[in-house]
């Protein structure tokens, strides 16, 4: 069975890397980055962030591994501008 998850993906100037957030299951809110894998984030943190700079070079690169990482036979990503709080992304 294939599913599609709604996702929005922002950049955390702090550590310098960009990250993909999507709520589960269980309406949790999860963060996805190459470095630091999966995780739970709040809100604000989420909040506090920007989206991609789709004019740097690195950031769209990171941008599309995590894409590549993620996107399978099996599953799909859309990519949302922002996410709605406290739904399932699939």
């Amino acid at each position: 069975m294939s599913i599609t998850i709604d996702v929005t993906f922002r950049y955390d100037k702090k550590f310098d890397r960009v990250e993909m957030f999507y709520y589960d299951e269980h309406k949790t809110l999860v963060c996805f980055s190459m470095e630091e894998s999966h995780g739970e984030a709040c809100y604000e943190y989420y909040l506090s962030l920007k989206p991609i700079d789709t004019k740097n070079q690195k950031q769209c690169d990171a941008y599309r591994a995590i894409a590549k990482y993620y996107v399978d036979d099996d599953t799909k990503i859309r990519v949302m501008k922002r996410l709605k709080r406290c739904v399932c992304s699939y």
